[in-house]
């Protein structure tokens, strides 16, 4: 009971300041990709983790820098000590500000649409049955699984879709827990037989 609480509550809170720094990150160039706040033992201060990316980073061929992270960490000290930021979140704590790496998360459609292609992991809530995944056959096959890892095939503001192995399968974007690329996995499949210039 003790702990369930504490998970809406630490996900209530990540909304709230997600609700704040979105605004300051977004004039400056940037979109922040995820947030999370590690609560460290003995009582000592939080550390506030800021996954920031480009806007156009689909577009762009420019790479996150360590001067990115330090103008993001800027700006935001200049909000933290504002009073609308003091009523959401009046502890301590230090802030790391980082790109997303090759494990980026996926939490929105322009998200997953723009890594269209690409191998990614995705976990739901709970197992998700055939008329969820839109495939009863692979539904019968695993019908308790809620880890996927596939190549992200489509995707639009209800659902996304994954080729997993053979069988093509839809997932509620409701259903997601948590979803990330799993470029990883992209690496070490063989080639398709296509070449670059």
């Amino acid at each position: 009971m003790v702990a369930s609480q504490q998970g809406k509550s630490s996900i209530s809170l990540v909304q709230k300041l997600e609700g704040v720094i979105t605004p300051t990150l977004t004039p400056m160039g940037y979109e922040l990709v995820d947030l999370e706040i590690v609560r460290q033992p003995g009582g000592a201060a939080a550390v506030m983790r800021v996954f920031i990316d480009f806007l156009e980073s689909e577009a762009s061929d420019a790479h996150l820098g360590i001067e990115d992270c330090v103008t993001v960490d800027h700006g935001l000290s200049r909000l933290f000590e504002t009073s609308e930021f003091e009523a959401i979140y009046p502890g301590e704590f230090t802030l790391e500000v980082s790109s997303p790496g090759i494990d980026r998360r996926l939490r929105t459609t322009k998200h997953f649409t723009a890594h269209i292609g690409k191998s990614v992991k995705v976990r739901t809530f709970r197992a998700l049955g055939a008329e969820e995944l839109a495939n009863s056959r692979y539904a019968e096959g695993n019908p308790k699984q809620k880890n996927f890892t596939g190549t992200l095939v489509d995707a639009n503001k209800e659902l996304i879709w994954l080729l997993v192995g053979s069988e093509e399968v839809s997932i509620p974007q409701s259903m997601i827990a948590k979803a990330n690329l799993d470029l990883a996995n992209d690496l070490l499949r063989p080639a398709n037989g296509k070449t670059g210039k």
